[in-house]
């Protein structure tokens, strides 16, 4: 039972940080993707650590127009899931260590 709790906490955590993320100062209206690079070197905190599931880690320039017109730009890490088609930003998940069990979550963020 304390483990699905965990994996809520961690879900809400990471949709809070998601939300905040988006709409702070201004909520985006347009994202563009400016480029796209393998395991970058640029978020080492964020890359690091990567689960045996996860087969590739992409860093994305993005940049984003704003409700007021103002251009931002930002980077996201994304990752590919082995066996699975398409990209992800983040992944919730169940590991063992020793005996028991904890849940995580990939890429780490940091909010």
């Amino acid at each position: 039972m304390k483990t699905w709790y965990n994996i809520e906490q961690k879900l809400e955590d990471i949709s809070q940080w998601v939300l905040d993320y988006f709409t702070w100062p201004s909520t985006l209206t347009q994202v563009k993707v400016l480029a796209a690079q393998e395991n970058s070197t640029k978020i080492p905190n964020l890359v690091s650590g990567k689960p045996d599931f996860v087969d590739k880690v992409y860093i994305l320039a993005l940049e984003g127009k704003t409700q007021d017109s103002t251009i931002t730009t930002f980077s996201l890490p994304m990752i590919t899931i082995k066996g699975k088609t398409g990209g992800y930003f983040y992944t919730a998940f169940i590991k063992t260590t020793g005996s028991s069990t904890e849940s995580g979550f990939y890429p780490f963020i940091q909010p």
